[in-house]
């Protein structure tokens, strides 16, 4: 998994043109040579995480916490599943169904 600190982030529920709730993630990232990157993830509800507002908690307490504390996340993508692993300083890593869009 990479690690990135968190420079920004915003975190936004819209409808994904079929009638799905979809929770877009933006994030500017810095990885550990200093290089910074622009990503935006899209990530869907599904049998283990049901709630898209539970992931949106979740994830909006763990980027807050790595952008005001200087810690990390770490982001890893497994495309051929559509799995994205998110580990933030405020919990374990969790497996989210979503992809990074650009």
């Amino acid at each position: 998994m990479a690690k990135y600190k968190v420079l920004g982030y915003s975190l936004a529920i819209r409808d994904n043109e079929n009638g799905y709730p979809n929770l877009y993630l933006d994030t500017s990232l810095q990885n550990s040579a200093s290089n910074v990157s622009q990503r935006q993830y899209r990530i869907v509800s599904d049998t283990r995480h049901p709630d898209i507002m539970q992931i949106h908690n979740h994830l909006s307490s763990g980027f807050q916490s790595a952008m005001q504390n200087g810690l990390s996340v770490e982001i890893s993508e497994f495309k051929e599943r559509m799995y994205l692993f998110i580990k933030t300083p405020t919990s374990a890593q969790m497996q989210y169904s979503g992809c990074m869009e650009k």
